[in-house]
């Protein structure tokens, strides 16, 4: 993974980090939901950061269902099983 790539993964953990740890669910749940929105176009890298750290409040996030829907559908060779 590049520099560039491996930074916004880092920032993204961050942020999904900071969040959760305020349950700030509505905000979250609402970035993903946008993210559903621009998933074909988000790099695989970054998508999956948000896959495995939102996995473990995935309760507390209704978008996130059709957000793993859509991250499948665009990214069928990848394992996703382990972040569901």
């Amino acid at each position: 993974m590049e520099n560039t790539a491996k930074n916004k993964v880092d920032e993204i953990n961050t942020a999904i980090d900071v969040l959760v740890a305020g349950n700030c669910w509505s905000f979250l749940d609402e970035l993903l939901a946008n993210l559903i929105q621009r998933a074909w176009r988000t790099d695989k890298e970054e998508l999956i950061a948000y896959a495995s750290r939102t996995s473990r409040v995935s309760s507390k996030l209704p978008s996130r269902e059709r957000f793993m829907i859509t991250c499948k559908h665009l990214h069928p060779k990848l394992d996703w099983k382990g972040l569901v």
